[in-house]
């Protein structure tokens, strides 16, 4: 009788910090302008790479793409800046009017088997088309993403203690503080909401 190793590409965590999204993944970003999103965004993909030389990218990446309305913004000059000097990593900035429309998109092709993770900005929550919003993974809520209701709606289907919750996670939000949702994680485990 042979033996037969069980490969599980599921397992697959290409992380460069145990606190980031596990690979790959999907995640949604909602707060208003001023918000601190393109900084959290900017974190994640260079963390302290660029001020040390022995640094580190939390997210480990081949290419990236980013597809958005203000690509002349500073901040993502400085990541164009960042990846224009690596030669492992290519970087593209598209403008969203190029991006073909969701319901155009194969179904058959889902960017987890293709090893694609992908992150989705919005100034609110609920202005992300709901195909996306069904299927993220993480969900990272800054200030002015939406209304209190909206909030409770959001983190009622994540935890039991929505109520008691909603006043906590508005006013963290409204000082400048962020709040992850890891929805691999059970309701139970104290890792699944994040500040």
């Amino acid at each position: 009788m042979s033996k037969f190793f069980i490969y599980d590409i599921h397992l697959y965590t290409r992380q460069g910090n145990e606190y980031t999204p596990i690979w790959p993944f999907r995640l949604a970003v909602a707060g208003s302008s001023n918000s601190e999103k393109t900084t959290m965004l900017i974190n994640l993909l260079m963390e302290d790479a660029k001020a040390k030389e022995d640094g580190t990218q939390y997210i480990l990446c081949d290419e990236i793409v980013l597809i958005g309305r203000y690509l002349d913004e500073p901040k993502w000059q400085i990541v164009k800046d960042f990846f224009d000097n690596d030669e492992n990593v290519t970087f593209k900035a598209i403008s969203y009017h190029q991006m073909p429309d969701l319901e155009d998109f194969d179904s058959k092709l889902l960017l987890r088997h293709r090893n694609i993770s992908a992150i989705y900005v919005a100034q609110r929550f609920y202005a992300i088309p709901k195909a996306i919003r069904k299927n993220v993974n993480y969900i990272s809520l800054h200030g002015g993403h939406g209304s209190l209701s909206d909030i409770k709606h959001i983190i009622s289907q994540y935890t039991n203690e929505s109520n008691s919750l909603v006043p906590i996670i508005d006013k963290l939000t409204l000082s400048r503080e962020f709040i992850v949702f890891d929805l691999r994680r059970p309701k139970t485990d104290s890792l699944s909401i994040r500040v």
